[in-house]
């Protein structure tokens, strides 16, 4: 109920959890809740636009289908002496929905998508820094 009640006010832009105890202990099977009903999707940190940093490589994204019908992404992202995260997101371009859903966030330089063979998706991927900055999306490949 709390978390409907913020959603449904404007003027909230999140939540934040501040005792670990109940996820811990998973009363009334709290975490499948929340990650069924509440939080299916991964989330990014805020930025910190304040704190100085330097601009981040584009990714430079491709993919392949696997036999198995996964979408196996890889992508280039110029040599940068900063540890980089990627965030990778996906959408459903026949449905007419160009809302990006993130699907994950890796190190590494390379995601694979198991999802639904029949379905058609456009992916595109960013760099993230330690400070949790974006960069420009990378170019879309279906």
């Amino acid at each position: 109920q709390q978390i409907a009640a913020l959603r449904a006010n404007r003027n909230i832009q999140g939540s934040a959890f501040y005792s670990a105890n109940s996820f811990q202990k998973n009363f009334y099977g709290l975490n499948q809740t929340m990650q069924t009903q509440w939080y299916p999707y991964p989330a990014l940190l805020p930025a910190m636009p304040w704190l100085p940093h330097q601009p981040l490589p584009t990714p430079v994204l491709s993919m392949q289908t696997g036999r198995d019908g996964a979408h196996k992404l890889q992508w280039t992202a110029a040599h940068s002496k900063q540890d980089l995260q990627f965030a990778v997101y996906r959408y459903e371009p026949a449905a007419g929905n160009r809302s990006k859903t993130l699907i994950g966030v890796t190190r590494e330089q390379h995601f694979d998508d198991p999802a639904a063979p029949d379905k058609k998706y456009r992916y595109m991927v960013s760099s993230l820094d330690r400070l949790h900055n974006e960069s420009e999306m990378s170019n879309a490949v279906e």
